[in-house]
């Protein structure tokens, strides 16, 4: 019998023992799950950042690509002023040699008449008189002038017609892409209709229209009319 009791006292520890440590264990894989679900709740922050990273870097590359284009595009805008500039520099340049030119003719010329004046006063008053007679009859020429009384686009062209004025050898259209008329293309008729080819489609024109008259070997032109704008195909 004290064998037995030994045996059993024995076993007896040997299950507390196994408790224990079986306790141990699930205490320590209870810390195990608490470590590894907050492990996975800072890899989940870690990916939503990674996100959040990745979603900024897409739009500073879209940011920076839209920039890019902008730049580029100043670029060639700044690249075409300064052609122009170049341009009218030059045009300037131009027309100042000849406005020197012009002057240098006129002081010239301003110079010559001062002299015959000295000592050609009678001359002098006979060619004013000459100057303002041929000055009054040129007055006297007054060309009638028109009007468009229709102007219709077609394709790649327009039609203009007008009422026919008194006493005039002619009539002049003249057209141009620009209000201001610069670089106008002219074209005369003795017609009180024309058509006008040969245009860049789908184009705004402004157009103009004048009569003309041939008197004693000179022609004499009325004033331009107001611009109307016509829109051919």
């Amino acid at each position: 019998m004290p064998a037995k009791q030994a045996a059993l006292q024995a076993a007896n520890e040997k299950v507390q023992t196994t408790q224990s440590k079986l306790n141990d264990c699930k205490t320590a894989l209870a810390a195990a799950q608490k470590e590894a679900a907050n492990t996975q709740s800072n890899l989940d922050k870690v990916k939503a950042d990674a996100s959040s990273a990745q979603q900024k870097l897409q739009t500073a590359q879209k940011a920076y690509d839209e920039a890019k284009k902008k730049q580029e595009k100043m670029t060639a805008s700044v690249a075409s002023l300064t052609k122009k500039l170049a341009y009218e520099k030059k045009q300037l340049a131009h027309a100042k040699a000849v406005l020197a030119l012009a002057q240098s003719k006129k002081a010239t010329t301003k110079k010559k008449s001062t002299k015959k004046a000295t000592t050609k006063k009678t001359t002098k008053k006979a060619t004013k008189k000459k100057v303002a007679k041929k000055v009054k009859k040129a007055k006297k020429v007054v060309v009638a002038s028109s009007k468009f009384t229709s102007l219709k686009g077609s394709k790649k062209a327009f039609v203009g017609k007008w009422k026919k004025a008194k006493s005039v050898s002619g009539y002049q259209v003249r057209y141009s892409t620009a209000s201001s008329m610069k670089k106008a293309k002219t074209k005369s008729t003795k017609a009180t209709k024309l058509k006008v080819s040969g245009l860049k489609s789908k184009k705004k024109y402004y157009v103009q229209l004048r009569s003309y008259r041939k008197l004693s070997g000179k022609t004499y032109y009325s004033a331009w009319t107001k611009a109307k704008t016509v829109k051919n195909r």
